[in-house]
C-alpha cells in the first residue's frame, strides 16, 4: 500500500506530465487547511479565495518548471507556505499597517480587517480594468461570468457554448494566466 509520501511524489509526477486532474485533487485537499490558517490573518472570503487560487497556481508553476522536484514537507504544508507569502504581500499592498512583521500572526486579522474594508486599492482596480480590456474574448466574458456574475461552470459552459464544466475550468485557468501576464505588463508600463 502506498504511503502518503509515495502519493505526493506521484501527484508531483502527474503534474509534471500534464495531468491537470492532479492539481485539481491538490486544490480540493489543501483548501480547507489553507483557509483555516489564512482566516486568522484576513477575514475577507473573496480575497482569500483569490489568494488561494494564486497560491495553487504558483505551486503548479513551480512543479511544471522544475523548481520543485521533491518536497521536505507535505504538499499542503508547502502550499500554506506559498500562501502565507502571497497573503502578507496582499496585506502590505493594501497598506493596512507600516510594519507587518512586528505584529503577532493571531492579532493580525483583528488589526487589519477594519482597514481592509475601508481601503479600496484603486491602483490595482485600474490595472485590472486595463488588463481585461486587452484580454479579449472569450476570456473576458468567461471571467466576468464567473467572478462578477458568480455563475457556475456548467451555466457558463451553456452560455458560451462549451462542451462541459471541465472545459470551462481549464479555459478559466488559461485566461487567468493570460490576465496575470497582461496585468504585469500594464503595471510595468505605468511605472
Amino acid at each position: 500500500m502506498p504511503t502518503l509520501i509515495d502519493k505526493e511524489v506521484l501527484l508531483l509526477s502527474r503534474i509534471r506530465n500534464g495531468d491537470d486532474s492532479a492539481i485539481d485533487e491538490i486544490y480540493r485537499t489543501s483548501k480547507i487547511q489553507f483557509l483555516t490558517f489564512a482566516r486568522k490573518l484576513l477575514n475577507d472570503e473573496n480575497s482569500l479565495e483569490d489568494i488561494y487560487q494564486d497560491t495553487v497556481i504558483a505551486f503548479y508553476e513551480n512543479v511544471r518548471t522544475g523548481k520543485i522536484t521533491a518536497l521536505k514537507s507535505s504538499i499542503t504544508t508547502y502550499i500554506i507556505g506559498i500562501g502565507k507569502h502571497i497573503l502578507y504581500r496582499h496585506l502590505k499592498k493594501a497598506k493596512t499597517m507600516s510594519n507587518l512583521d512586528e505584529i503577532d500572526e493571531f492579532d493580525l486579522g483583528a488589526v487589519t480587517n477594519t482597514y481592509i474594508e475601508q481601503i479600496a486599492d484603486k491602483e490595482t482596480t485600474i490595472i485590472l480594468q486595463q488588463a481585461i480590456e486587452k484580454l479579449g474574448e472569450p476570456c473576458a466574458s468567461l471571467l466576468r461570468l464567473f467572478y462578477y456574475e458568480e455563475k457556475e461552470n456548467t451555466e457558463i459552459a451553456t452560455l458560451l457554448g462549451y462542451a462541459n464544466a471541465d472545459v470551462i475550468k481549464s479555459q478559466k485557468y488559461r485566461c487567468m494566466q493570460t490576465l496575470k501576464a497582461i496585468m504585469k505588463k500594464v503595471d510595468k508600463n505605468d511605472r
